[in-house]
């Protein structure tokens, strides 16, 4: 169905619809994805079904220009392989269209907050999908601007308990401040994609370095493939901590040796 111009899914059309994961064919309207978490399996990600994850900047949730005009890179996920997770948005209007058209998929929270870790911040400058955080002793103020007061949290303040795969942000320049001011929220999160187009070089290396003490490495740099965003430069970036496969499969192959050993012997003292 639709309202406002908005696709709303609804728990029947979720019931009767069997879509496939990962996703292969998108909907009409549904914006090319940039982001394949697929490929990431199993060098970064156990899987790609039931994985967890936090998003903040999470706009109107769908993957449609209307929420997010490059795509969004976790509502196909959630819609189609169970992902279960947090999706954070500070401005109010956006914040209950995000709340509606999360409602039929019950493992997704919706949460209205400013993610920052500045106790200065408490207003937002509405501009649709760009809107910005405003420090509250700015004495300059841009009559243009739409302001509205959001609750502040920090990410710890809104990590759950359990363990997440994926975080995303997409916070219009204030990545560097949640990425490097704080503690990273327990248990640190597989994979981390960010929003760099608007961030200085100088933040780009701080949030660089401090991915890379926590164990991360730089994955690959993403274009969106909307038609304005495949022809420009890359607007994403991606870092992953690698898994312990190559162990995983040394133990595979010691109990598969084992195992084989074990059936030659049994195998042997039959035929004797």
């Amino acid at each position: 169905s639709k309202k406002k111009g908005f696709f709303v899914l609804t728990r029947d059309s979720l019931a009767s619809t069997m879509l496939p994961c990962p996703p292969v064919q998108l909907a009409n309207g549904s914006v090319p994805l940039f982001v394949r978490w697929e490929h990431y399996v199993p060098r970064y990600l156990p899987a790609v079904h039931n994985l967890s994850f936090v998003q903040i900047g999470a706009n109107c949730g769908l993957n449609q220009r209307q929420c997010a005009a490059g795509g969004d890179p976790i509502w196909e996920y959630s819609l189609r392989c169970g992902w279960q997770g947090v999706v954070v948005e500070p401005v109010l209007e956006t914040f209950r269209q995000l709340v509606r058209n999360y409602m039929p998929i019950p493992q997704v929270i919706p949460l209205r907050a400013i993610i920052t870790n500045n106790p200065l911040v408490e207003r937002i400058a509405v501009h649709g999908e760009t809107s910005a955080i405003v420090p509250s002793k700015r004495i300059a103020v841009d009559q243009q601007s739409n302001y509205e007061f959001s609750p502040t949290r920090t990410l710890q303040d809104v990590w759950p308990k359990y363990n997440i795969d994926v975080l995303t942000i997409d916070a219009e320049g204030s990545e560097e401040d949640i990425l490097t001011n704080g503690a990273m929220p327990s248990p640190v999160p597989r994979m981390i994609l960010f929003e760099h187009a608007h961030l200085r070089p100088s933040a780009l290396q701080s949030i660089d370095n401090r991915l890379r003490a926590l164990g991360f490495e730089h994955v690959v740099d993403l274009k969106h493939q909307d038609p304005v965003g495949k022809w420009r430069r890359p607007q994403d970036r991606l870092y992953g901590r690698r898994r312990l496969t190559t162990g995983l499969r040394k133990s595979h192959r010691k109990k598969r040796m084992a195992a084989n050993a074990a059936a030659s012997r049994f195998l042997g003292e039959k035929v004797k």
